[in-house]
């Protein structure tokens, strides 16, 4: 078509291009508005807050939960609220590599998933890395200076090390390995696979690769039945998330003590 168009008049394919420009923008666009209505709304059934971006979360995350240190960040619906009496904060974070574009897919380096809880009591430093992205040498990744590898576990095919600060415990510390690793594909499906679980300050952080976009909002042309099931889909991953955070929970109690009991 556009082949026959440019006979009559040669700036035609240029107009289209700014016509399926501007579609798209305006798609995005209303995207953002329907998000910023529909996912605080959601998020207070749960007792959550919400902001679309929060500048003092990527501040907090600390260096081993992330891989690529230095790398661009770039937060995308961060929520806020409690899980079992634990303050609990999850947002969704894209990291890219310096002087690129974290939203430019060739050059993102993490997407997914990045929880914070915090503890009741204090925990000795214990670091949980998919080996894939343990620093060796100079090559930037997640670096596990000052503790000591104790186990390891595989599982889909990656192979995950438990790092800690001496040898006691050996038996909880392995089974909370096991279930930190296996948590993620067991509730958000085998898409879903952790990077790094830091255990540190009476904080538990968790970052969890995830590929597709969570908590969205459809943009143009969607009606009142299209966003009644973004309404649906987002409540099921947020109540997915707060699943999750509970596990943890109940995950680090194993470390110290009997199973956490909450209810599901």
């Amino acid at each position: 078509m556009t082949d026959e168009l440019t006979r009559f008049s040669p700036g035609v394919p240029a107009v289209l291009m700014l016509l399926f420009a501007f579609i798209g923008s305006a798609s995005h666009w209303l995207r953002l508005k329907n998000e910023a209505v529909l996912l605080p709304a959601v998020g207070s059934v749960f007792g959550l807050t919400h902001r679309k971006r929060d500048l003092n979360f990527v501040v907090d995350i600390p260096h081993q939960v992330l891989p690529e240190q230095g790398c661009l960040r770039q937060t995308d619906d961060v929520f806020a609220g409690e899980v079992a009496g634990h303050h609990l904060r999850f947002a969704e974070i894209r990291t890219g590599r310096n002087n690129s574009s974290p939203t430019h897919g060739a050059n993102t380096v993490f997407k997914g998933l990045v929880i914070d809880l915090s503890l009741a009591g204090q925990s000795l430093p214990l670091l949980v890395v998919n080996k894939h992205y343990v620093k060796q040498g100079q090559e930037s990744g997640i670096a596990t200076v000052g503790l000591a590898l104790c186990e390891s576990h595989s599982h889909f095919g990656a192979e995950y090390g438990l790092w800690a600060l001496g040898q006691e415990r050996e038996g909880e510390r392995r089974d909370f390995l096991r279930r930190i690793v296996e948590l993620g594909p067991n509730i958000f499906g085998t898409r879903a696979f952790l990077v790094s679980a830091l255990l540190r300050d009476q904080r538990l952080w968790v970052s969890l690769s995830y590929r597709r976009n969570l908590f969205s909002a459809s943009g143009l042309f969607a009606g009142q039945k299209r966003m009644m099931a973004d309404l649906r889909q987002a409540a099921k991953e947020i109540g997915l998330v707060l699943r999750f955070a509970t596990e943890l929970l109940k995950a680090e109690r194993g470390l110290s003590g009997p199973a956490l009991q909450v209810a599901s």
